[in-house]
């Protein structure tokens, strides 16, 4: 780690927000507030300001807490506040970008996760760890005890490497278990970090593959093959004027299948997530074999791309399947 850079934790609740930074304990306890004005959208101030500001403003000012239950409830006012949280901590310079754990509520889903660990690094944390309040609680009881025995250690640290040794265990307990190294490195990819979600997600998904092994190999493939051909800078927004059949059939397949992945995501139905997917096997086939992708003709040719872009996306937060693909290493 960069000698400017800095250890972060922060507990994200609902009422408040506690920030702590490596070397020097509890930092900042602050409201979980945040003051908009709601005719320009605009954000005022966070946290106790926001909270001090309420009722001496215009009307038009209004606090808003972004956190319901310890879920983020508005995504943009919850990356706003943390972005300014970390300021706080850390600074504006760029070499102050801090590693953060963040730690949330057990039972979230993992869309709520992901959102949360989404909104701290566009908040401006170089790496984000995510993880539950029981966890965190057992892990923090036990190094308590080692510190109140007169031992002297860097707690974060510790901390930090317990969470990844849980990771590691649990792949350890899911390759003694069967499953193949390319599937936990496919659930994995996507962020993930509770042991038992890992677990769970990795059994059902190899139980998938093993259930329909050409089936599963051919989306795989053609995953791996719309990933390479993607370009991320075009974005997902695609001209339907310029669509030929199999490409609006690919379209709509995408579309269909990415709210129904949002849905069994939402209450952690993870084989209802893959079925939406198995879905995309035969549009995605039919695009390969009907669509001549770089095309000569600029705005057709990045129009396709926008739609492999597309495409590829609705898997993010369910399983990377290129490392499933043939070839894969």
């Amino acid at each position: 780690m960069g000698f400017l850079s800095k250890d972060v934790g922060i507990d994200l609740g609902t009422a408040n927000t506690l920030v702590y930074m490596k070397g020097k304990g509890i930092i900042m306890r602050e409201p979980s507030v945040v003051a908009v004005d709601t005719k320009t959208d605009e954000v005022r101030c966070v946290g106790g300001e926001a909270k001090a500001v309420i009722g001496r403003t215009p009307g038009s000012i209004v606090a808003v807490r972004p956190l319901k239950d310890g879920v983020i409830a508005d995504f943009d006012i919850t990356t706003n506040m943390l972005e300014n949280f970390l300021k706080k901590a850390c600074g504006n310079s760029m070499f102050s970008r801090p590693r953060v754990v963040i730690c949330i509520p057990s039972g979230v889903t993992e869309v709520e996760r992901r959102a949360v660990r989404e909104a701290t690094l566009k908040a401006g944390a170089r790496q984000v760890s995510v993880i539950e309040e029981p966890m965190a609680a057992a892990i923090d009881a036990a190094l308590g005890t080692y510190q109140d025995a007169g031992i002297d250690f860097d707690r974060d640290a510790i901390r930090a490497e317990v969470a990844d040794f849980f990771v590691t265990r649990t792949k350890v307990m899911l390759r003694d278990g069967g499953c193949s190294h390319d599937t936990m490195d496919a659930v994995l990819a996507t962020g993930v970090e509770e042991p038992a979600q890992i677990i769970a997600r990795t059994y059902v998904l190899e139980a998938e593959r093993l259930g329909a092994p050409e089936a599963f190999d051919d989306l795989a493939t053609a995953y791996a093959r719309a990933n390479n051909l993607r370009d991320a800078d075009l974005g997902v927004e695609v001209d339907e004027a310029l669509l030929s059949d199999a490409e609006r059939a690919l379209l709509a397949a995408t579309d269909e299948a990415a709210a129904c992945v949002k849905e069994a995501l939402a209450v952690d139905h993870f084989g209802a997530a893959l079925a939406a997917l198995a879905a995309l096997r035969a549009p995605i086939d039919a695009f390969f074999e009907d669509v001549l992708i770089m095309d000569d003709d600029l705005a057709l040719r990045e129009n396709r791309l926008r739609l492999l872009n597309r495409f590829v996306a609705v898997f993010a937060h369910v399983a990377d399947f290129g490392k499933m693909a043939k070839g894969a290493k």
